[in-house]
């Protein structure tokens, strides 16, 4: 599940990228999720996924979605770097981002 493919449809087409979680979700056995960061192309006009900025807030926001959705399929979490590397303070605060997200979504639904 790129839940950030799913959040640049969204921004450059007008698809609803929770709806298409929800709607993916239930049909997937397992699941792997990829995040990362891109920009906003005035040229283009286009948000273009381009794995080179920090995780925005609203991916964060479909990703903690997505584990409630996809809760006992998820094998894997990953976030895509591909250039503009952050430094190590950088990479190591997404991956506590992740895992805080993980453990309030586990918690969560040992209160369900």
């Amino acid at each position: 599940m790129d839940v950030t493919n799913a959040y640049a449809n969204q921004v450059n087409f007008g698809a609803d990228a929770l709806e298409f979680i929800q709607a993916v979700m239930p049909a997937a056995s397992r699941v792997q999720m990829h995040l990362a960061g891109g920009y906003y192309d005035e040229d283009f006009g286009r948000y273009i996924d381009s794995h080179s900025q920090a995780v925005p807030d609203e991916v964060w926001s479909l990703f903690r979605a997505a584990l409630d959705l996809g809760r006992g399929k998820i094998d894997a979490v990953f976030i895509e770097r591909d250039w503009k590397f952050p430094n190590e303070a950088g990479w190591r605060s997404e991956l506590r981002r992740v895992r805080a997200i993980v453990e309030q979504a586990e918690a969560a639904s040992c209160l369900r």
